[in-house]
């Protein structure tokens, strides 16, 4: 209760052309055992709205409440103060956020501000309503001392005025499991179908390990496991179709889990879609590739969240046999602190350079001082008279924070701006990764 006399979850209100005042109402996510807070129910509704989902069953509801609850969530939401006899008696916009650290280098991690669940109903649009919920969420960031925001976006064109640049992508992976399956390289693990407990306990333990070690991974929110290991619907029905599998070492440890849905015998070739595949390794991950290739009466696998460079197409023996297609952004970044996003991050190359930030909404303006030595990033900001190589804008910095951005082809675009011949490629090599940046986390 103490929350909400926090001046993070205020009030507000703002009127669009047609005079029509909104009220804005942020607080966290609640439920107890009777069932879930109302605030938190007419968000739940406006929500489901909102993506085109059917509501969900009463206990579905308190299992979306639970999971945010646990995430400490946030949730805003924009309501009209007047309406017209017949209408809907919900939210018109929705928003959360939650805290959750991303790996910036093998080992460390930031406090990242997610966010999701971002809607608009089409009859409220164009009304400044997303702006005020972006501005009132990314507030709450700054309070937090969170110097990263982080969402994915249905549509590309939406999040760059507010500062965000896409920083991770995926690509789809589809083997052809109708023909012969070889590894270039012997299995050094076993594999076993296993239960839906078991695959919760180990996929846990198997994202710790691979959250440590790979950048751009963002932890899990609390939706996980249950709400990836078995599926529901939108209205809360389990998906029993799904399968769970373990990729097991010599030594009877858990190195990778996979979950999947066959989609059944029709008569026809069937499929299989990876639902989830978190692996510690290559090798446990290529010895789930080799189960799936040998399911009977399936003819393609697919996984549509695969990194985007695929370790599969290498270690096969017939490369025909896989595609890689569709490359799609994931997390999208913004920079709020850009002395501590860029003092944490790792770096594989020294250097030093000067840059500016142009940032409309204030968060990452400013010209700083980059230097990066052994490995190390120190970054300052810089007094105005001091000589700039290179000017860009908070999305572009946000899109190259992680390295998995090709810095050449971005100066290339005239999204930076050279004062010094050559900066860009300098700030790009600084920056460059050798690995591509990413994660398993859906939000």
């Amino acid at each position: 209760m103490a929350l909400m006399n926090d001046a993070r979850y205020s009030r507000c209100m703002v009127s669009h052309p047609e005079h029509v005042a909104y009220r804005f109402d942020a607080f966290p996510a609640r439920r107890d055992a009777e069932g879930v807070d109302p605030r938190c129910d007419a968000w739940l509704d406006a929500m489901s709205l909102g993506f085109l989902v059917p509501q969900a069953s009463p206990q579905h509801r308190h299992r979306l409440a639970s999971w945010l609850a646990d995430d400490g969530a946030v949730l805003d939401a924009a309501w009209p103060e007047s309406s017209r006899p017949g209408a809907l008696q919900a939210p018109v916009a929705t928003f959360a956020d939650y805290g959750k650290p991303l790996t910036v280098a093998v080992g460390r991690e930031l406090e990242t501000h997610l966010v999701a669940y971002v809607t608009v109903r089409p009859t409220h649009r164009r009304r400044g309503l997303l702006r005020q919920l972006m501005e009132r969420s990314l507030g709450r960031a700054v309070e937090a001392g969170r110097p990263l925001a982080a969402l994915t976006a249905s549509e590309g064109a939406i999040y760059g005025r507010f500062g965000f640049g896409p920083a991770t992508s995926t690509v789809s992976v589809v083997l052809d499991s109708s023909k012969p399956f070889a590894l270039a390289a012997p299995l050094v693990h076993s594999v076993e179908l296993v239960t839906e407990e078991f695959a919760a306990e180990q996929s846990e333990r198997v994202f710790d390990r691979f959250h440590g070690a790979r950048v751009g991974s963002i932890g899990r929110p609390s939706s996980y496991p249950e709400q990836t290991l078995h599926p529901y619907s939108p209205t809360g029905d389990a998906d029993a179709a799904v399968r769970y599998a373990a990729a097991f070492a010599a030594d009877g440890s858990v190195d990778a889990v996979l979950c999947y849905r066959p989609s059944g015998w029709t008569g026809e070739p069937g499929s299989i879609e990876v639902v989830d595949l978190v692996a510690a390794d290559t090798a446990s991950e290529l010895a789930l590739w080799d189960f799936l290739a040998g399911v009977d009466m399936v003819d393609t696998v697919t996984w549509r969240h695969a990194p985007v460079d695929p370790v599969l197409p290498w270690a096969v023996t017939d490369p025909d046999s896989v595609r890689v297609e569709r490359q799609r952004n994931a997390v999208w970044l913004r920079v709020l602190d850009v002395a501590e996003a860029f003092s944490a991050r790792g770096y594989e190359r020294d250097g030093e350079l000067v840059f500016s930030v142009s940032d409309p909404q204030g968060y990452a303006a400013g010209a700083y001082r980059l230097v990066v030595r052994e490995g190390a990033g120190r970054v300052e900001r810089v007094a105005a008279d001091v000589p700039v190589d290179l000017e860009l804008d908070a999305p572009t910095l946000a899109s190259l924070y992680l390295g998995g951005t090709e810095g050449r082809a971005v100066a290339r675009s005239g999204r930076m701006r050279e004062l010094t011949p050559g900066a860009a490629d300098r700030f790009a090599r600084l920056l460059r990764t050798d690995s591509a940046p990413y994660g398993v986390t859906e939000f």
